[in-house]
């Protein structure tokens, strides 16, 4: 997993989202959550990475944080909860970035041979304009 239910409680989870919650319930959020990094991830590291930075553990926390506050029965998705719903959308949509191979975290090492999971993966962001700008 990549966050803890401390960190998770501290970064991500309302208190009203955690009193409602046990503590199986906020480890479950956190695992699925996990699975889901996982799954962006492993399409351009070798799992399981070796370091990370917080980001990761942010993205995992508000991704877990909207799944408890729906499995909760709480509506998260408007009035003042919708940052969570907002986060959560974010958090997936960077992590879909990074196993796109668009963004490449900084510090991240799988467990690759040498742990090169850091490095580039050959895959560039470019921008094109009609008519062309020369740059």
């Amino acid at each position: 997993m990549y966050a803890t239910v401390q960190e998770f409680e501290r970064l991500s989870l309302p208190a009203d989202v955690a009193s409602r919650a046990s503590l199986e319930q906020k480890s479950e959020a956190l695992e699925a959550a996990s699975g889901e990094a996982a799954g962006q991830l492993a399409r351009v590291f070798t799992l399981p990475l070796l370091t990370y930075g917080i980001e990761l553990t942010r993205y995992v926390c508000h991704i877990a944080a909207w799944e408890l506050a729906v499995t909760v029965h709480l509506a998260p998705e408007g009035g003042r909860d919708s940052n969570l719903y907002i986060r959560a959308k974010d958090a997936r949509a960077l992590l879909k970035q990074i196993g796109d191979g668009l963004s490449q975290p900084q510090g991240w090492t799988d467990s690759s041979a040498g742990g090169s999971g850091s490095e580039f993966n050959g895959v560039y962001a470019s921008a094109e304009s009609d008519p062309p700008r020369g740059w």
